[in-house]
């Protein structure tokens, strides 16, 4: 049996859909009340592929998938959101405002978190730290 070949607009809409920004258009779409068969219409796509892609995404965003990762991923909420309160929303940002001296004096930030602050950034300009085979004690 011949395997059938795809068209080239069939092969750019798998492309678009199948990534993660099109599995996000999806649910988007899917949490507005867009049903399959005016997804379908929409997309140019049977109603049954609509259903099987709106249940795609939704597995992709349960699995946690379809979430944007933070610049400031590997801080604490209560850091993150400190900073973010405060306009900092990059590590160069984080990094140029500690190095200024300027975040003890942000609300909601003491001591302990900016420590958390310079172990992070301190972690991130070294790698994560690997343990070496010396440690075993033996020669």
């Amino acid at each position: 049996m011949k395997a059938k070949r795809q068209s080239a607009a069939a092969a750019r809409f798998e492309a678009d859909y199948k990534s993660v920004e099109g599995k996000r258009k999806i649910l988007l779409w899917h949490r507005l009340g867009i049903g399959a068969k005016e997804m379908g219409k929409r997309l140019g796509i049977s109603e049954s592929y609509a259903r099987a892609l709106t249940k795609q995404a939704e597995q992709a965003a349960a699995a946690g998938l379809l979430r944007k990762k933070s610049p400031l991923r590997g801080l604490s909420s209560r850091a993150c959101n400190a900073l973010v309160a405060n306009g900092i929303k990059t590590r160069a940002a984080v990094a140029k405002a500690f190095a200024a001296k300027k975040l003890g004096h942000l609300p909601n930030l003491g001591k302990v978190t900016l420590h958390e602050i310079e172990a992070w950034l301190t972690e991130s300009q070294q790698g994560p730290s690997v343990p070496n085979d010396s440690s075993t004690g033996q020669d």
